[in-house]
Formats: structure tokens, sequence, C-alpha cells
């Protein structure tokens, strides 16, 4: 496991573990997830893209595919990666990896 790898994983695994300069993994978690159930909201059914980093990526897959096990915590997100993912409050996540 390379330096960075096991950065990111002691900082997933100790919530109250600071980024340098950072805020803790448990703060980033916590806003992550309210924006993205502010966004849901939001969208009120329509069809929306979000486009951001893969810290916000790693959380959002955790939380939502953890809930049915179709998502690993330690799975690889590759750079550039797509996913498409169903929230419609009636039945849990669906989320796939759209290849290029």
């Amino acid at each position: 496991m390379g330096a960075d790898k096991a950065g990111i994983v002691a900082m997933e695994s100790s919530p109250q573990l600071c980024a340098p300069g950072g805020e803790t993994f448990a703060c980033f978690r916590n806003r992550v997830l309210c924006a993205l159930k502010e966004t849901v909201a939001d969208c009120d059914g329509r069809l929306a893209a979000i486009v951001t980093h893969l810290g916000v990526m790693r959380v959002v897959l955790n939380e939502l595919g953890s809930s049915n096990g179709i998502w690993e915590s330690r799975q690889r997100i590759d750079h550039c990666s797509i996913y498409r993912i169903r929230i419609d409050g009636t039945s849990l996540p669906l989320i796939e990896e759209l290849k290029a």
C-alpha cells in the first residue's frame, strides 16, 4: 500500500484525524452527506450531474453502497470515473460505474 493510500485509510478509519491544514474526516463526511441530501431534495426527481473529486465520491459511494452491499469500501475508484447513482427515496440507491 502506497503512502498516499495508507494516509487515506488512516483518515477514514480515524474520524477525528485531520489532513494537514484541513478538517477531520468526520466533519468532511458530514459536509458531503449534507450537500448530497440538499442536492437530491433540490432535484425533486429530475436528473442532475455532479462533478467532484475522489474524496467526495468515496464518501458518497461508501454511504450509499454499503447499505445494500454493492460497494466495497476499499474498492478502487479510478481518476475520471463516471458513476450513475439513482436515488428515488423508494428503494435502495442504484449505483453503476459507466465505462468509457
